[in-house]
């Protein structure tokens, strides 16, 4: 194995392990066992990561048998924030036309100040800019500015794609991902149902299945092609064992009847409560793990910003029908970014329990910019009727 390769991807030894000092499991990468001094290196066994397909691997070491570039490794993290910023260009400016300077700027922000969103970017294994193309695409289907022929078909296939391409890097996410797709033609759905607009209503709706139904058909032609390399070529030999050996283990279907596993940590997962593991990520600032939720802001104030945001919410139509929430975008918004974001906590609740220290990142599709937005707005606007009055 070329050793620059080394770290690119998770290689595990099944001879060498090793703890922190706080005593938790520490992954080996192929670079940190080779550097072991005490190691004897003609005895390690190692082997692929095999809960993903890792095409994103595949894709750097075709390109690099071709150019052969000291700082390779260098060039593809480049490429990846490079992506990943005409993503979030993409998003910002078709929110400008959608619902105004404001909220896009305030996206944008969020986007640029998080640490979380920051810290991903370069990753060659989370080619994050995977995340947030689905919800391009979602939010260009009810763009005023983008008109398509054919649209629902279009759109079908660039869910299909987007989606494929997403699950094909891992599967970490998927649902917040898809989630994140359908949250603005959702959002406008809601409005003219609550409107009473039965016919745009009805079109939005077509579009959400158009996009979830794609997505879905992306989602489930990697997890097949994943199949067939798990199963030796049976297919179905191949979702069995994912099923047993990956859902069970990291998703709210598993439990101490159907899975066992000699790792303490991982049978904790299983057995932990949703609630509980909910209650985690509302806990976004620790003893144990510190940050900001954006630079300046720290994490100690994620339950006072949503909070406040709530609070916001409710007082803006206080005293109204609900339907005056409803035909509130920004407040519809709120509650599907929320809702997108607990789907993998939930659905995935034990990927989520063990992986405090990577799935914050998920309050960043669209909660943490909405909460924002709602928190600046509001506070602007009763500044101004303050000073009116005065």
């Amino acid at each position: 194995m070329d050793k620059k390769w080394f770290g690119l991807g998770r290689l595990n030894s099944k001879d060498v392990k090793s703890t922190t000092e706080k005593g938790n499991r520490d992954w080996n990468t192929s670079e940190k066992i080779y550097r072991q001094k005490d190691a004897d290196k003609n005895h390690l066994s190692f082997g692929p990561y095999g809960s993903q397909l890792g095409w994103q691997g595949q894709f750097y070491s075709l390109i690099s048998k071709h150019i052969y570039f000291k700082n390779i490794k260098s060039i593809f993290q480049y490429m990846n924030c490079l992506l990943l910023s005409a993503t979030i260009l993409g998003i910002v400016y078709l929110l400008i036309s959608k619902y105004g300077k404001k909220l896009a700027a305030i996206w944008g922000i969020v986007f640029i100040l998080s640490p979380w969103i920051v810290n991903f970017a370069k990753n060659l294994y989370w080619v994050e800019f995977t995340w947030f193309l689905p919800m391009l695409v979602g939010l260009a289907a009810v763009s005023p500015q983008i008109h398509i022929k054919h649209k629902n078909m279009v759109l079908a296939l660039l869910a299909f794609l987007t989606i494929g391409i997403k699950a094909s890097c891992g599967y970490e996410y998927i649902s917040t991902v898809m989630a994140g797709m359908v949250l603005f033609p959702a959002t406008d759905m809601i409005y003219y149902a609550a409107s009473g607009d039965k016919n745009k209503a009805k079109e939005l709706l077509k579009i959400i299945l158009s996009l979830a139904l794609g997505g879905l058909a992306g989602f489930f032609a990697v997890m097949c092609i994943h199949a067939y390399y798990r199963g030796n070529g049976n297919i179905i030999s191949g979702l069995i064992n994912i099923y047993h050996r990956d859902i069970l283990r990291r998703t709210v279907l598993g439990s101490q009847n159907n899975f066992n596993s000699t790792n303490p940590s991982t049978m904790r997962s299983i057995n932990a409560s949703v609630f509980s593991v909910i209650l985690t990520y509302f806990k976004f600032y620790t003893n144990a793990f510190k940050t900001d939720i954006i630079l300046g802001i720290r994490g100690g104030y994620f339950i006072l910003m949503t909070l406040l945001a709530f609070g916001f919410a409710w007082f803006r139509h206080k005293g109204e029908p609900i339907f005056s929430y409803l035909k509130d975008k920004e407040i519809v918004l709120l509650v599907l970014s929320m809702m997108a974001t607990l789907s993998w906590i939930v659905l995935a609740k034990s990927h989520s329990y063990i992986h405090i220290h990577m799935n914050f990142v998920l309050w960043y599709f669209g909660y943490v910019q909405m909460c924002m937005y709602l928190i600046v707005v509001e506070t602007l606007r009763y500044l101004k009727l303050y000073l009116n009055r005065n």
